[in-house]
């Protein structure tokens, strides 16, 4: 059973609620934004529950009425990205909305009140998927991977690339090349112990991504740290090196991953702290608001306002179950007393 879930934004949320389904005897089979799946189905009573528990964070289940509209909405995305025909679309907006028959804005913004991102961000990361793996098998030359997922141009479909994964498709493709050779190498070559190379190079990736979160966790210390120089410092390893080796491994430049990370900390700021945007920006780094709010957009596809309100909603939400709380005792001492 799925359970779709309303105003998750971060890690911090997907924590909360394993937190709240362990506590209630409710083991997931996996929890990730928006998404909670289950082996059983839920009795009413443990709906009732679940809901009342997941108010206190600020969380909403959906309903029936928008369980269907959302199931809906993720095959018809789902059937955007996968028939030719419908990736060549101008306007996915008027297609979603066709097919699906009810306003885009309303189905827009329940999609991004689950995944924490627009669906033409959604979409926009998905097609990049689809050119990794055809720029990996060399199965179509630029041009007709363009025309194939619905670019107006190969410079289009370029400057998306950069913007989403730190690379050129022609950098991403010689990234591909050289792991191929160096399977070949590795097959050809039985002799030697790669795995222990490839266990090194796991380790120093796994200590530059903790580098990383430490220093975006610093808060207001990270602005003042470059954080090229602080991970070359820190490994006592050329920079550069180790950008070639994690864009290698993980297919996205350091950089990339430092911008990711700072997002997925400025939503946490925004969603759970009382702090302005203007020191949320002064915070991570940003030159400003606006520099913010650029990043936010290349990411998740929505602006800091809509993280605001969620924020509001969140209280909205907790208040309702504290209200009930409240209500409840009241009428349980009204018993008692009687």
């Amino acid at each position: 059973m799925t359970l779709y879930i309303k105003n998750m934004v971060c890690d911090r949320c997907i924590m909360a609620v394993k937190f709240e389904l362990m506590k209630f005897g409710i083991v997931p089979l996996y929890v990730s934004l928006g998404e909670i799946e289950i082996e059983n189905e839920l009795t009413e009573f443990q709906y009732q529950q679940l809901t009342l528990i997941f108010q206190l964070y600020g969380f909403e289940i959906l309903d029936k009425n928008q369980t269907q509209v959302f199931d809906k909405l993720k095959k018809i995305v789902i059937e955007l990205l996968n028939d030719s025909k419908n990736n060549t679309r101008k306007y996915n907006s008027i297609y979603i909305e066709q097919r699906i028959g009810i306003d885009y804005a309303y189905v827009n913004n329940l999609f991004s009140e689950i995944k924490s991102m627009s669906i033409e961000q959604f979409i926009a990361l998905q097609k990049v998927e689809k050119v990794k793996g055809l720029l990996e098998y060399n199965e179509c030359k630029m041009a007709e991977i363009a025309d194939k997922l619905g670019y107006s141009s190969v410079s289009y479909l370029s400057t998306q690339f950069k913007k989403l994964t730190g690379f050129t498709p022609n950098y991403f493709k010689n990234i591909k090349n050289k792991k191929k050779l160096m399977l070949a190498s590795v097959l050809t070559h039985q002799e030697y112990d790669f795995s222990i190379i490839n266990k090194s190079n796991a380790r120093t990736i796994a200590k530059i991504k903790n580098i990383v979160i430490e220093l975006v966790n610093a808060l207001n210390e990270t602005k003042k740290i470059n954080f090229s120089e602080y991970i070359e410092r820190k490994l006592k390893v050329k920079y550069k090196y180790l950008d070639k080796l994690f864009s290698e491994i993980e297919e996205v430049t350091i950089e990339q991953y430092i911008m990711v990370q700072k997002i997925e900390k400025a939503k946490e700021l925004i969603v759970y702290k009382e702090f302005s945007a203007n020191i949320i920006a002064n915070m991570l780094g940003y030159s400003s608001i606006a520099d913010l709010s650029s990043y936010l957009k290349t990411v998740t596809g929505l602006t800091i306002n809509y993280f605001e309100n969620i924020k509001y909603k969140k209280h909205l939400l907790q208040n309702k179950f504290k209200t009930t709380n409240n209500t409840k005792r009241i009428r349980k001492s009204i018993r008692i007393k009687m």
